[in-house]
């Protein structure tokens, strides 16, 4: 499991974050500890770090079932790899009409 979180990581955590905000207390600990003791089970290590990504990573796939639901992490990492090959065919087009 890699030690940090990457930019989409980061916008699916707040989304969660934001999402069970509206929920209840009792009903998130149930839930959080049952990811808990399944994480415990895998031998995962028991950095906070390792734990926050494991419980993002058990997260996602009851937030965003099968393949059609895409996470916000998901949506903007692809939007973002979109924009960098608009700008790089921008480029070439404009080097290609000055050169």
């Amino acid at each position: 499991m890699k030690n940090h979180l990457s930019l989409p990581d980061i916008i699916n955590l707040e989304y969660l974050f934001h999402e069970d905000a509206a929920r209840s207390p009792a009903v998130l600990h149930q839930r959080d500890r049952k990811i808990a003791l399944a994480l415990q089970q895998t031998g995962c290590p028991a950095t906070p770090a390792a734990k926050l990504q494991g419980w993002l990573r058990a997260r996602l796939p009851e937030e965003f079932p099968g393949a059609a639901s895409r996470s916000p992490g998901e949506i903007f990492s692809d939007s973002l790899r979109f924009a960098g090959l608009i700008a790089i065919i921008k480029g070439g087009l404009l080097g290609a009409a000055a050169g």
